[in-house]
């Protein structure tokens, strides 16, 4: 993958993305991409949204295709945005206004058309060790503090767009 420039990432300590803050881009990193990075984002809170959107445009990824809050709702958009045109990436979080980010992870693996194998990322405020655990065992291929891991989830989100692309 060809990078057109290199990304520095200035979070300030404490930036947590369930709090307005602004994060400085030093210089963004354009990847040569075949087509946009599609990500679908489980998660109750829209600031949380909002942010996590705002953050990946300003790294060059224009990518969140849809969200939802609630595990019901998740699993249903998923499937019918992933029959559209294949998702790349799910980030999901644990708490959500109904269900839970584990029931997400859980129900994932029995949907049709090819959506279990979609790869998935966990944010949470709630990072403790045991449902890191838990995440990881239901398929999760990351875990990520919301308030300590930004520049880790921004770096994987450019590694999946990086690994889809050197299969096109």
């Amino acid at each position: 993958m060809a990078l057109l420039a290199q990304r520095t990432m200035v979070c300030p300590p404490g930036l947590c993305l369930s709090h307005p803050a602004q994060v400085r881009v030093v210089a963004s990193a354009r990847p040569a991409q075949t087509r946009p990075l599609r990500v679908f984002l489980v998660e109750d809170s829209q600031l949380t949204v909002d942010n996590l959107s705002a953050l990946l445009r300003q790294t060059g990824l224009d990518c969140i295709v849809g969200s939802a809050e609630d595990e019901t709702t998740a699993l249903q958009r998923i499937h019918g945005l992933h029959q559209e045109q294949p998702l790349d990436l799910l980030i999901i979080d644990i708490f959500l206004k109904a269900g839970s980010g584990l029931g997400v992870l859980k129900k994932l693996a029995g949907l049709p058309g090819g959506v279990s194998l979609i790869p998935r990322v966990v944010i949470t405020n709630f990072a403790r060790e045991e449902i890191q655990q838990a995440c990881l065992a239901l398929g999760a291929e990351r875990f990520f503090d919301k308030c300590t891991n930004l520049d880790a989830l921004v770096e994987h989100c450019h590694t999946v767009l990086a690994r889809r692309n050197s299969r096109a």
